[in-house]
C-alpha cells in the first residue's frame, strides 16, 4: 500500500470556526501552529514542497491559470475591495469572489475600461470572477492580495516613491469612479458593503516556464493553477472528493478548496475534515498538512489517533469578541 501524503488548503478554522466537538478533538491530536498570514498561501505550499516562488508577476500567474496561456504583457490582478472608513483610519476588507455577482464585476470593469482604459496606458479585462489591468509600462504595486492585507491599513502595503506614482494615480481615479456607482447603490439597498475600490497587486510579467517536480494539484484556484502550469505539472479540477484525489495520485497530492464567502466556508471545511479523518481511519491516507486561510496550520498523521489524551487546543477555542 502506498504511503499517501496530502497538502490541503482549507477555509479558516481557528478561534471556534470548527464547531464539531469530535473534529476539534481529532485536530487537537495533531501538531497545530498559527501565524498571521504575511504572504500568499501559495507561497506557504511552495515552501512545503521545496519549490521556488517567483518574486513578481503573481497577477500574470493567476491570469495564466485562468486563460491557459502565459501572457508577455505587464499586468496586475485587480480585485474588488471594500475600504472601511473608521474613526481613525481606513481598513482593507477582503471581498471573496462569492461575495459579488459576475454581472456586478462586469459592470465595474466595463466602467473602469470606459473611463481609464483605451488610452494606451491601462487596459482592463475580466475573466470569470477575476479582473486584471494591463499597463504599457511597469509601476510598483502591492505585492500581496487582500487575503494577506485583509483588516490592515492600506499604507502598510502600498508602495511609495517615483515608481509608484502611476499606481497612486490609478488607485485614486478608481475610487472616484466607483463612488456612488450603480453596483454600489444596489449593494447598499441589499445591505451589503460597497465595492469602493480595486486592489491592484502582484504586478509584473508572468515568469517563464520551468520544470518543477510537483505533485498533482486538485484545484480551481487560478493562482495555484497558474503556478502548476508554469512548472509543467499535472492539474485537475477539485470536485470535493478526496478519495478520488488519492486514486489519481501516486502517493502525494495537493488539494486546494476555493476562496469562498464565510457563510459557506465553515460547512464545507468541516465536511473535508470529516473526510480526512475517515480516510485516515481506513488507512487510505497516512498523513496531511492542512493550511487554513487564516494562518492556522495542522499536521496530522494516522498514528496521532493514539494520542487520546489530547482533547483540546487553545488555537481551536472560541475567542470572546
Amino acid at each position: 500500500m502506498k504511503d499517501v501524503q496530502a497538502v490541503l488548503v482549507l477555509p479558516p478554522a481557528a478561534c471556534g470556526k470548527v464547531t464539531s466537538p469530535d473534529l476539534r478533538r481529532w485536530l487537537a491530536r495533531g501538531q497545530l501552529a498559527h501565524r498571521k498570514p504575511d504572504k500568499e498561501i501559495l507561497a506557504n505550499v511552495a515552501e512545503l514542497l521545496d519549490a521556488p516562488m517567483p518574486e513578481v508577476g503573481m497577477g500574470g500567474l493567476r491570469f495564466w491559470g485562468q486563460s491557459g496561456q502565459r501572457s508577455g504583457s505587464w499586468m496586475a490582478a485587480a480585485d474588488p475591495v471594500h475600504l472601511e472608513m473608521r474613526m481613525r483610519d481606513v481598513r482593507i476588507r477582503h471581498v471573496a469572489p462569492g461575495d459579488y455577482d459576475k454581472r456586478d464585476l462586469d459592470e465595474l470593469v466595463e466602467t473602469l475600461q470606459e473611463e481609464l482604459g483605451g488610452d494606451g496606458v491601462f487596459d482592463f479585462v475580466r475573466i470569470g470572477s477575476h479582473a486584471y489591468v494591463r499597463a504599457s509600462e511597469h509601476f510598483d504595486a502591492p505585492r500581496h492580495s487582500t487575503a494577506v492585507a485583509d483588516g490592515e491599513v492600506p499604507d502598510a502595503h502600498i508602495p511609495a516613491g517615483a515608481d509608484a506614482a502611476m499606481f497612486h494615480r490609478l488607485l485614486g481615479e478608481t475610487e472616484m469612479i466607483l463612488h456612488e456607482h450603480d453596483v454600489n447603490v444596489r449593494r447598499a439597498a441589499a445591505g451589503r458593503s460597497p465595492i469602493n475600490s480595486f486592489w491592484y497587486w502582484g504586478g509584473g510579467i508572468a515568469p517563464e516556464s520551468v520544470h518543477l517536480d510537483l505533485p498533482p494539484l486538485f484545484s480551481v484556484d487560478p493562482l495555484f493553477k497558474g503556478f502548476w502550469a508554469s512548472a509543467g505539472a499535472d492539474v485537475y479540477d477539485w470536485h470535493g472528493d478526496l478519495a478520488a484525489c488519492i486514486e489519481a495520485s501516486a502517493g502525494r497530492f495537493v488539494a486546494v478548496l476555493p476562496d469562498m464567502p464565510r457563510a459557506a466556508a465553515a460547512d464545507v471545511m468541516e465536511q473535508v475534515l470529516a473526510s480526512v479523518r475517515e480516510l485516515m481511519r481506513r488507512g487510505e491516507l497516512h498523513g496531511t498538512t492542512m493550511l487554513f486561510r487564516d494562518g492556522l496550520r495542522a499536521t496530522i498523521r494516522r498514528t496521532d489517533r493514539l494520542k487520546f489524551w489530547r482533547v483540546a487546543h487553545a488555537l481551536l477555542d472560541e475567542v470572546d469578541e
